[in-house]
């Protein structure tokens, strides 16, 4: 015998969730290998650094190699240039200084100048398109260098060049070297992230700042030689010597030991030292000459001796530019290989990634093959077994000892099972005999179970039928319910399709019902609602009657001649509805219903049947109650227009599509604003602008009025608040028109009050007008609600005060402020004498209750003169101000009251 599933989760039993044994198994094989992969990610982030910070460190070392290339001979040129410059202007020719000094500087010169160029070149081709801190790139600066060159090397050529440009013009050279250096080594520093690496940098750094002290110590050496003030220079001379004496202890500390003795052997060398040697005597020579009147470059012994240190300068310079060639060509290839060690190190880091998932993954398999695939075969067994199939063989124990184990007590408990079963379907049977067979426990519980279900079945069988009449009853009335009229209602549609007859709905709902309840009570509505669902079972004594809501009821007409046989029916039980009833104390109630028909075809759903009806009875409501009303093609093509426009609203009001006008209100006697009324328009793309009218009247039926009128309170907040920081119009007022619908469903009381507290406005600026055609839908309600308002602060006005059903014997019912006469009386009342005596009737009454009255549609100067004689307070009109732009009924109300205020 096949069962329905025990629990609504048995048709999960043995999936992949987070509580399968499959998903734990996962889980523990994922998270050491995602520990794993973590680890093995940094290493692979930590090496990617290492290599891109050793790239850097290349770039800016192969940076300094070239930069450096230009130092020793920029110097030359310059020391060889300044010299001979010097020398001729102190009267000593280039011819002579050579046969002097034995040394050809013209040589020299031309050797420096073509050196000086190939570095230049060198320097453009390779690290052109480097941006200096200047924001210009190398490139660009030599361009101009190159230009500034060409013109002082060829002053000098033509001996128009003085001793100071050719200074100044060097420095510009000097200058950018030192800031190519500099930027280098320090974006080399800053690249370094290994000790390796910063190691690199810091020897680099040294032995670069060495040449650059090698060379100031050769220019001050110049200057000494040829300045006017030898003396003076001296001093500078001896501090540059002893800068790079000091910078060359601090590399050899530096570099590492594998190159020192590499470096030890040229500063040892005697080319090297010959400068140290020759340099306490031509400083001796400049003390000298100090206390003579001749210059040391005049005297020749002296000039040989310059020459001797400038030429050991000129050696000492290159010996060291060779060794930082050698030394920066070394660090460039270091870099290189720590570049390549990174690269390695996470290429070997990805590999151990990509075989640590592997061999996961195999393991998993081995898992699933081992353990998985027998316990998922006993998951579906177990599943079938749930939902109540054991028709299947054993499962056979494979798998762990554990696994196997499970597997026997599995196969065991369905052989219990099967027994189990075949006793229930005997009993279902009528056949309450005990199978003994049944072994241990379970056997002793199915024997005590058969003697109970005996008897509890015989018990069962007699409620069922009474808890099946009760499910379908209305226990109020005694008629049927809303389940057992769709039940109905879908046998009659069944019968309709098949037999070709029609069958009808009757839904009838009682008008001002829930007047009774809050009046009267609850009890008391019970008793009348059970006295009128009688008159209906009474008048429709082969129907089926159902209530189906509070006041609500249908009738079911199985064959429905026609529609207009239907309808007359429905007219008769709103007449049976209507007559009096007589309440527990003995008075008298009124009531009425409306009601709508729809015909049952059985082509359409029951639900779909009662959802036509019901919205031909809140279309009869609509009409003015108490009528009947059939679902029809023009009706539902009236409730599609409905529902497309209510759609069309919404979208507008969250598209910006909706705005106010303003139409101000003045003191008649004074001519003095008092405010103005806000106005709703609605600017519809691809129409244009819609008056109220047109939209108001469906947004208030289909419920969109709710929105729509929360948006224009939020909006006439904020005019007040605006209002409130000019003095010309913060104690001027606003009055907003405010649906029936939305005084008796909304929650204008809190929007209110969190609306005027959010925008520090005085709620008593505020006028709420509400038409009374629709304070008296739900006069009991509406009552508290305006009497909440108005304990707030808020006021409220009757519209349209005149026209509605009874405004006299609603108006003592309702606590108010203001009356609006209606324009219709206003728009005859010079011409009319009933009109005139109604304003003034009206005019009386306000006075008498103490309102504030304020007359509408007022287009001429003849009825504000009239209004003006009978004493009317507040008017508004045409005659007066149309309905403007917020921003122009400001300037308008601004400059009335200006005006008002001169004439006074």
């Amino acid at each position: 015998m096949q069962r329905a599933p025990l629990t609504g989760s048995s048709s999960r039993v043995g999936r992949f969730g987070p509580r399968s044994l499959g998903f734990r198994l996962l889980v523990m094989v994922l998270i050491p290998v995602l520990a794993l992969q973590v680890f093995a990610w940094r290493e692979v982030h930590r090496q990617n650094v290492a290599a891109s910070s050793a790239a850097d460190v290349s770039d800016q070392a192969e940076l300094l190699l070239v930069s450096g290339n230009l130092i020793v001979p920029l110097y030359l040129e310059l020391t060889s240039t300044h010299g001979l410059a010097e020398a001729e202007a102190r009267g000593v020719d280039r011819a002579d200084l050579q046969q002097i000094t034995g040394t050809s500087f013209p040589g020299i010169l031309d050797g420096a100048r073509l050196d000086l160029d190939k570095g230049l070149d060198a320097l453009a081709a390779r690290q052109g398109d480097v941006v200096l801190p200047t924001g210009t790139t190398i490139r660009d600066e030599l361009l101009v260098l190159r230009s500034s060159l060409t013109e002082l090397r060829r002053s000098f050529d033509t001996r128009t060049a003085t001793a100071a440009e050719i200074e100044d013009g060097y420095d510009q050279a000097i200058s950018l070297v030192r800031t190519i250096n500099h930027t280098a080594g320090e974006a080399l520093m800053g690249a370094a992230v290994s000790d390796d690496l910063r190691g690199i940098g810091a020897e680099t750094g040294q032995l670069i700042a060495s040449l650059e002290y090698a060379s100031t110590a050769l220019d001050e050496l110049s200057d000494a030689a040829i300045s006017g003030d030898p003396q003076a220079s001296l001093v500078s001379m001896i501090e540059a010597s002893a800068s790079f004496d000091a910078s060359l202890r601090q590399l050899r500390e530096l570099i590492d030991p594998g190159r020192r003795a590499r470096f030890d052997q040229i500063v040892n060398s005697p080319d090297f030292t010959v400068v140290a040697e020759s340099l306490p005597k031509y400083i001796a020579a400049v003390s000298a000459a100090a206390a003579t009147p001749e210059q040391v470059v005049t005297r020749p012994e002296d000039i040989k001796l310059l020459t001797d240190v400038l030429l050991g300068s000129f050696t000492r310079l290159e010996l060291l530019k060779s060794y930082a060639n050698s030394f920066l060509l070394q660090e460039v290839n270091h870099a290189d290989d720590v570049q390549a060690t990174a690269e390695s190190a996470r290429r070997l880091a990805i590999g151990a990634m990509v075989l640590s998932v592997l061999v996961s993954l195999i393991l998993l398999v081995l898992v699933i093959r081992s353990v998985l695939r027998p316990l998922g075969r006993l998951a579906r067994r177990s599943r079938q077994v749930r939902e109540g199939d054991l028709s299947g063989d054993p499962e056979k124990p494979i798998g762990p000892t554990d696994l196997r184990v499970v597997t026997r007590a599995f196969n065991d408990m369905v052989t219990t099972l099967k027994a189990y079963e075949s006793q229930l379907d005997r009993l279902a049977q009528g056949d309450t005999e005990v199978d003994d067979s049944l072994p241990g426990p379970l056997g002793d519980t199915v024997r005590r179970s058969v003697s109970q279900l005996a008897t509890v079945t015989s018990q069962l069988h007699e409620s069922h039928a009474a808890a099946n009449v009760q499910a379908r009853t209305d226990a109020l009335t005694g008629l049927a319910n809303r389940t057992a009229a769709l039940e109905r209602l879908s046998i009659i549609g069944m019968q309709a399709r098949q037999e070709g007859h029609t069958g009808a709905v009757i839904f009838l709902d009682l008008d001002g019902f829930k007047s009774v309840n809050d009046t009267q009570g609850h009890s008391e509505g019970d008793r009348i609602l059970a006295e009128l669902a009688q008159r209906v079972r009474l008048a429709c004594p082969l129907d089926v009657v159902a209530r189906i809501g509070g006041d609500e009821f249908l009738v079911l007409i199985e064959h429905a001649e026609s529609l207009d046989r239907v309808t007359a029916r429905a007219r008769d039980l709103i007449a049976a509805i209507s007559a009096p009833c007589t309440g527990s104390g003995g008075q008298l109630f009124t009531l009425s219903a409306s009601a709508g028909v729809a015909m049952v075809d059985g082509h359409r759903d029951p639900l779909a049947s009662v959802a036509q009806a019901d919205s031909a009875v809140y279309h009869a409501k609509e009409r003015g109650r108490g009528r009947v009303e059939a679902f029809d093609e023009r009706l539902a093509h009236v409730i599609e227009e409905r529902a497309e426009m209510a759609l069309t609203m919404r979208h507008g009001l969250a598209q910006e599509q909706f705005s106010l006008c303003l139409q101000p209100i003045i003191d008649i006697a004074t001519s003095h604003p008092i405010g103005a009324e806000v106005l709703l328009r609605w600017n519809r793309p691809g129409i244009g602008e819609i008056g109220p009218s047109e939209f108001i009247p469906i947004a208030e039926r289909t419920g969109v009025i709710v929105d729509l009128e929360s948006w224009v309170l939020e909006e006439a907040v904020g005019i007040l608040r605006d209002w409130r920081l000019d003095p010309t119009t913060s104690r001027m007022r606003l009055a907003v028109n405010i649906s029936g619908r939305h005084i008796v469903e909304g929650n204008l009381v809190s929007l209110l009050d969190e609306l005027c507290r959010r925008a520090n406005v005085n709620p008593n600026l505020l006028d709420l007008e509400i038409t009374e055609t629709h304070l008296v839908a739900d006069i009991a309600r509406a009552g508290t609600v305006v009497d909440d308002l108005r304990a707030q602060g808020v006021n409220v006005a009757i519209d349209d005060f005149g026209t509605g059903y009874s405004s006299m014997s609603y108006l003592h019912r309702l606590t108010v402020d203001t009356l609006k006469i209606d324009q219709v009386f206003v728009a005859g009342m010079c011409d009319d004498r009933l009109d005139r005596t109604i304003v003034e009737l009206l005019l009386r009454l306000g006075d008498s209750l103490g309102l504030k009255v304020v007359a509408e549609g007022v287009d001429s100067e003849q009825k504000l003169s009239l209004l003006r004689e009978l004493g009317c307070p507040w008017a508004q009109g045409y005659y007066i101000a149309r309905p403007m732009a917020v921003a122009d009924a400001t300037r308008w109300l601004r400059q009335q009251e200006a005006l008002a205020s001169s004439l006074a």
